[in-house]
């Protein structure tokens, strides 16, 4: 689901941190959101990524919902620069981007990678414009950044991958 939006407020508690996102003009993610009510999600805000567990979802004069994080440092740092601003990129993360981040992650460990790097290996590649020379397309850190088809490609690649190893 993307959409735009804004930090509503959040709230540090003793072991989470809720965090309450206001979606602008979103009625059409209500039912998206009501099936990914209750499991866990990447959530990225802008360019910073959040994993939670959505919670609750309100539908007032606008959609919203409730997620609870892990209470880390690093979190409401990220959340406290983000509350300022007015307007922000929203996306949760959908089923395939969901089993591309569990994958990414095992077969990132097993490899002693981060998975971003694994991400990077895995979608840079190399062109031949005509007669001239190669080029390398340098790959995506994450996988909000992927097309579908391209999630397709990597999706294939990290199943061969956790095949060998």
């Amino acid at each position: 689901m993307k959409g735009t939006g804004r930090i509503a407020g959040y709230a540090v508690n003793k072991k989470t941190i809720s965090v309450q996102i206001e979606l602008l003009g979103a009625m059409a993610a209500v039912d998206e959101l009501e099936r990914s009510k209750g499991r866990m999600k990447t959530i990225r805000l802008d360019t910073f990524q959040v994993v939670g567990k959505i919670e609750s979802i309100t539908i007032r004069r606008s959609v919203g919902f409730l997620i609870h994080a892990a209470r880390l440092d690093f979190i409401n740092r990220g959340l406290f620069r983000l509350i300022e601003k007015e307007s922000l990129a929203i996306e949760v993360s959908t089923p395939q981007q969901d089993k591309l981040l569990y994958l990414l992650d095992t077969i990132a460990g097993k490899r002693g990678q981060k998975p971003g790097d694994l991400l990077f290996e895995l979608t840079s590649f190399k062109k031949k414009d005509g007669d001239g020379p190669e080029k390398t397309i340098p790959g995506k850190r994450s996988v909000f950044d992927l097309s579908e088809a391209q999630s397709s490609v990597v999706f294939d690649k990290i199943r061969r991958l956790s095949a060998t190893k």
